[in-house]
């Protein structure tokens, strides 16, 4: 286990060989997982960190409850950028690429913005609800999911969007993508559906937690993880299609898995 965090941890990612933690106060950790302890502490963000992504092998971004999205460098430890102004609410965010970031917000809609101008370049509208996750499967094109149970697929060159998956019962969660053309998302109807894009339907149903899949990540292209609010980590053999392992010892909500 690692410890060291005063506030909730609301989120996880893997940044190179780092694992960095965002926390409901804005403190970042960046740990070694290996030697189980923290290399350092990131501050910057005056309110809870929402979501986090991977740029490069030494840089991410966060959002917060702050309103501002921040790029951070692991080799200074220093913030690199600050972007003001995002909507009220942003929920979550997807690394397009090393000068684009779409999030998402309560409003409904994606926003894209542009590391290099600083500012939002193209809004992506459609969802019904709030928008709740975001991936991307490319340098154009992502995935939303939301409120509205579904799943909307986009292409930031033609600012549409061109295609909605619909199977989940309850609202999306969570997104994770194993190449441009496979999608996983987790639900509060307590079950993860793997995606085939190019016949846009689901090929694989996954089922076993017991409250809402909060987050998804591939561990391999057969291999899946997730956590719920059921308190446990399951990790799932997509070929056999059945739970493989369930960790267990969070005594909250497992909010985040990298």
């Amino acid at each position: 286990s690692l410890t060291g965090h005063r506030d909730a941890v609301s989120c996880v990612c893997a940044v190179g060989k780092s694992l960095v933690s965002g926390c409901d106060g804005g403190l970042l950790k960046v740990w070694d997982v290996e030697a189980f302890e923290v290399v350092t502490n990131l501050d910057g963000h005056s309110a809870s960190v929402l979501a986090m992504a991977a740029i490069s092998e030494d840089r991410f971004a966060t959002i917060s409850k702050d309103k501002t999205l921040k790029v951070w460098d692991l080799s200074s430890a220093q913030c690199l950028q600050t972007l003001e102004g995002l909507p009220k609410a942003p929920v979550c965010l997807a690394v397009l690429s090393s000068s684009c970031i779409a999030i998402g917000a309560k409003d409904r809609v994606l926003r894209m913005w542009d590391l290099d101008g600083g500012a939002c370049k193209l809004t992506l509208e459609g969802h019904a609800d709030i928008v709740l996750c975001a991936v991307a499967l490319g340098k154009e094109t992502l995935a939303s999911g939301s409120n509205d149970r579904t799943i909307k697929v986009w292409s930031a060159s033609a600012a549409s969007c061109t295609m909605t998956l619909e199977g989940h019962k309850q609202p999306v969660c969570c997104l994770a993508s194993c190449g441009d053309t496979c999608v996983a998302s987790g639900s509060k109807d307590k079950t993860i559906k793997v995606w085939d894009l190019a016949s846009q339907a689901c090929k694989i149903t996954l089922a076993g937690h017991l409250s809402y899949v909060r987050s998804v990540v591939f561990l391999s292209p057969t291999c899946l993880a997730s956590g719920s609010s059921d308190r446990s980590i399951r990790i799932w053999n997509l070929e056999k299609r059945n739970c493989i392992a369930k960790l267990e010892g969070h005594t909250d909500s497992v909010l985040s898995v990298a």
